[in-house]
């Protein structure tokens, strides 16, 4: 094994020792290095073609990013905090009513029925929804979440800016023979990634729009809150949709059907069904054809069970990246045969 070998090896197993003995500061990373993946095409477009400063271009897309949180949040923030109101108060008395229902059955089911409604109640869902916290934050998780935060905003940065750079140091440090397959595979990594993730993002953006739009038709309760839950869950392969098809499904059960039309409970939920699955069909057949092309190459079962192994792993975090972790794997394994097998 030559010197440079040595090198690498031991950057990797320092790193990788690193990252185990500060895990909490791993989240955070990974986070930032998901941000740039997406922003980065914007700052290298003001770089290349408008000739502007890689440091003004990575602080232009800050400030657009702001700007519009600022204006998304100023035109949703009043709806979406009465309907968080009015959710919370749906859902502590449908939980209410279940624990009353839940006295009246025999006694040897009732310990494991009344353990399944806490664990709802203390769920994150029912936390998203509804807008309520078990605690408020200690002072060490304070700091723990401020630092955390602080470690995202400047490692993306850092990213966005010197991201480049650092990969073209990396691949400096591989033998000659090397160095062209190595760029290939970084080259052919960058396409998936920032292709996966970035159109994930438009994918949010369209199902939450569309849903929206749909279950304000049908005269749908907490239609926005319903509509972004869903768009973010899209973010989860599989998994996500079916959640967020169930829980408007509950949703339309436990605020009694629809304002806009007179239809049994049953019948509305049906066509909340078929909303969802109408969508979700456009989505498969015509959206993610054109935005997300076939970026991951990978079959139907290798999706499911990437998703459901990263949630095993790392939660949700872990289900969100499993997919282009797993077609990463795939473009990187050729070079590694080739090279080193």
């Amino acid at each position: 094994m030559t010197s440079r070998n040595i090198l690498i090896l031991t950057t990797l197993i320092g790193g990788g020792t690193f990252l185990y003995f500060q895990r909490s500061f791993l989240v955070p990373l990974i986070l930032a290095v998901v941000f740039a993946y997406i922003f980065s095409p914007f700052v290298r477009l003001l770089n290349q073609k408008l000739h502007i400063p890689r440091l003004v271009g990575v602080i232009s897309v800050y400030t657009l990013l702001i700007s519009l949180v600022l204006l998304v949040g100023t035109l949703l923030s009043h709806r979406v905090n009465i309907e968080s109101l009015e959710i919370n108060t749906v859902a502590n008395n449908a939980l209410h009513q279940a624990r009353v229902e839940a006295s009246l059955l025999p006694e040897w089911i009732q310990p494991a029925v009344i353990n399944g409604i806490n664990t709802i109640r203390r769920s994150r869902i029912f936390t998203f929804f509804t807008g309520a916290t078990m605690s408020s934050p200690s002072i060490d998780q304070a700091i723990s979440q401020l630092t955390m935060f602080f470690v995202f905003v400047f490692g993306s940065f850092y990213f966005l800016k010197d991201g480049e750079l650092l990969v073209a140091r990396f691949v400096s440090l591989f033998n000659e023979s090397k160095r062209s397959d190595l760029e290939d595979v970084f080259k052919q990594m960058n396409a998936v990634l920032g292709g996966y993730l970035r159109g994930q993002l438009f994918l949010i953006f369209f199902v939450a729009l569309m849903l929206y739009v749909a279950l304000s038709i049908v005269g749908i309760k907490f239609a926005l809150t319903l509509a972004i839950f869903s768009g973010f869950a899209e973010i989860v392969p599989v998994i996500g949709p079916i959640l967020a098809g169930t829980i408007a499904v509950l949703v339309v059960y436990i605020t009694n059907g629809a304002a806009h039309v007179s239809l049994p409970v049953l019948d509305v939920s049906l066509i909340v069904i078929a909303i969802y699955f109408v969508i979700r069909q456009f989505e498969d057949y015509f959206v993610m054809p054109f935005v997300m092309g076939r970026i991951t190459k990978l079959p139907a079962f290798v999706v499911f069970l990437a998703v459901v192994v990263g949630g095993h792993i790392a939660g949700v975090l872990g289900m969100v990246l499993a997919v282009p972790f797993v077609a990463m794997l795939r473009v990187a394994l050729p070079f590694v045969k080739k090279h080193y097998l």
